[in-house]
């Protein structure tokens, strides 16, 4: 995807659109980065922790979670709570039940404010994830437009 410079997902049109010249970047750019496995880590500010955690775009993922990675940094914030429910995810790598709490969630992306309502945070997980969320593609089909810029590493939703 990286030659293609830019891309938007265009969740009015439902049209995956590459432009014919690139967006001007935004002065908070770079937002993101590639990683030594080849993921590519989107920064967030996290509202319950106030803290930068790294978060990825699943377009292939049902919803957004937060990872067990990300429940280890913060256990803190959910002290009294209990994880009730429980999630089965299946991929690739295989079928895996979790145990979550859900909670709503606040985050900043791109210098904006967005809340998830019911979002679960595992707290029970057998995989080491590398990012603190997933974002799928619910959230991302919650906005207008999403755009991602390979060439000054940005992304950023559009309402």
């Amino acid at each position: 995807m990286m030659p293609l410079g830019e891309i938007c997902f265009d969740f009015d049109r439902m049209q995956l659109v590459i432009p014919a010249s690139y967006t001007p970047t935004p002065t908070y750019a770079p937002n993101f980065y590639r990683s030594p496995q080849r993921l590519y880590h989107l920064s967030l500010t996290d509202g319950r922790s106030g803290r930068k955690i790294d978060a990825i775009v699943d377009t292939g993922a049902s919803g957004t979670i937060l990872t067990n990675r990300y429940y280890k940094k913060n256990e803190n914030c959910f002290t009294g709570r209990t994880a009730t429910d429980s999630l089965r995810t299946a991929g690739v790598g295989g079928v895996n039940v979790v145990k979550t709490i859900p909670v709503s969630w606040t985050f900043t992306l791109a210098g904006e404010q967005y809340t998830e309502t019911n979002i679960p945070v595992v707290t029970s997980s057998e995989q080491n994830e590398e990012y603190d969320c997933r974002i799928g593609l619910p959230t991302l089909m919650a906005h207008r437009k999403f755009i991602i810029n390979f060439k000054n590493m940005w992304m950023r939703f559009e309402d």
